[in-house]
């Protein structure tokens, strides 16, 4: 004996008749068939050639105004120097794209030099991978913060004493707060700079 949820369920039209008329019983079928044109329907592009209906009339205008003295590089083999010339025109600072090259990405992204993760790297043994302001709302990745300013004081980038580990939450997020907060790091690296 089979369990109840095994048993196949039977469909709720079967055996019912008179469910459907007999024209949309032939269409059922000759969809299920794959054979649409049996029961009168007509492509919508029967009798065309290709996808598109476009007139001779319409293909010769096409074709003579490719030809013509709109475009009069059509069909015309293109020369190296040409070539070079249309390179040369987009490339480096000819392309619209353009934003300064290799010297303004250096100056963008100097934190990316290994200095720079030898510096974090410093700072975070220094305070043992701890946020300074050890207390309840820490949460979030471990940041260096430069306590003087990246781009105010770039003689003191990479000094140590110039950094401090905080959490994602307590790292100030404005230049104001930064500077307000400035002191109150600065102490705090002092006191652990000596033990260190």
């Amino acid at each position: 004996m089979t369990p109840e949820h095994t048993k196949k369920k039977k469909s709720w039209n079967r055996g019912r008749t008179g469910v459907y008329s007999e024209a949309t019983i032939l269409k059922m079928r000759a969809s299920a068939m794959g054979n649409k044109r049996s029961v009168g329907m007509i492509p919508w592009n029967k009798g065309t050639k290709g996808l598109t209906v476009v007139s001779e009339k319409n293909r010769q205008a096409s074709r003579e105004r490719m030809l013509g003295a709109k475009n009069p590089m059509f069909g015309k083999p293109v020369s190296e120097e040409r070539k070079r010339v249309a390179s040369k025109r987009h490339s480096g600072e000819g392309n619209y794209h353009w934003n300064g090259g290799l010297e303004f990405r250096k100056k963008k992204d100097d934190r990316r030099s290994s200095a720079y993760g030898g510096w974090r790297k410093q700072v975070w043994l220094r305070d043992n991978f701890i946020c300074k302001i050890a207390n309840p709302d820490c949460k979030g990745r471990l940041e260096a913060h430069h306590i003087l300013g990246w781009t105010e004081y770039p003689d003191l980038r990479y000094e140590i004493n110039n950094g401090i580990t905080l959490c994602h939450a307590h790292h100030p997020r404005k230049r104001a707060e930064e500077k307000r907060l400035s002191p109150y790091f600065q102490e705090l690296v002092s006191a652990s700079s000596e033990t260190f």
